[in-house]
């Protein structure tokens, strides 16, 4: 059975991360390591992992310019898992999920970056009722090169096999770093759908902005600035990204000339 390494980036979350440990802990296949890195010095952080510690776990609170993207590259190093995969500290896996993953990566070639279906909560509907409303999302109906358009695969729903990602990082320089890493990743390997029903995402979740929401405003950069650097792997995807920025108004080719 192939083994999880599971990493963790959080900063003055306890609360939640103690929610996305005990998602990680309830597994009916347990990842052989889970990796929490703080970026801030956090009392209540550090005792949420102790309380919840399993042998196996690994917990790094690091110095630095505080962000996910060097939490994440600190933990890559540390990675000893056959796979490799990302928990957003305010979201969880349910149970049945890592066993899912076992099942289904049997017959998956080396190069090939599972990406699973998702299920998105919402909390503040959970508010006096039995439990949060939640949609099933299914991205089995996708193609995989539309990711070089636009992120559709959340970060918790990708499976890197470890060796895979030899040499990669996060940029934190750039806003959309997540995105980045992936096309990245899919230079040296292939995205394959793999349907098993994958993490939750929790949306709505008190004291936190949504994903991307600090990025709102620079939206046009940000894809601009992922464009440049991943390239169209084929035509078909170079006219899906203009017709993209011609559903608002824009063109593209115009202003990617005009970038520095």
């Amino acid at each position: 059975m192939p083994s999880f390494s599971v990493i963790i980036a959080t900063h003055r979350r306890a609360a939640l991360l103690a929610r996305a440990l005990a998602s990680l802990h309830a597994q009916w296949h347990p990842p052989q390591q889970v990796l929490v890195v703080s970026d801030a010095s956090d009392p209540e952080t550090l005792r949420t992992f102790e309380s919840l510690a399993r042998d196996g776990d690994v917990f790094v609170q690091r110095t630095g310019a505080p962000g996910p993207a060097a939490s994440r590259n600190l933990a890559l190093r540390l990675a000893v898992g056959d796979y490799v995969l990302f928990l957003d500290d305010d979201d969880t896996f349910r149970p049945q999920f890592l066993s899912g993953l076992a099942a289904g990566l049997d017959g998956f070639a080396p190069q090939q970056i599972a990406y699973t279906n998702f299920e998105v909560l919402d909390d503040a509907a959970g508010a006096g009722a039995d439990a949060p409303a939640s949609q099933p999302v299914d991205l089995g109906g996708l193609d995989p090169n539309w990711v070089y358009v636009k992120n559709f695969i959340p970060n918790n729903c990708q499976v890197f096999p470890r060796t895979l990602l030899e040499g990669l990082a996060f940029d934190a320089s750039l806003p959309y770093e997540d995105w980045d890493f992936l096309l990245s990743a899919c230079g040296k390997g292939q995205l394959r759908h793999l349907p098993v029903p994958g993490p939750c995402v929790h949306k709505n979740v008190p004291g936190t902005e949504h994903r991307g929401q600090k990025n709102d405003s620079r939206l046009v950069e940000c894809y601009l600035a992922v464009y440049g650097r991943h390239p169209a792997p084929n035509p078909q995807v170079a006219e899906q990204r203009r017709q993209l920025f011609a559903s608002i108004g824009l063109d593209l080719d115009r202003l990617a000339r005009a970038r520095p």
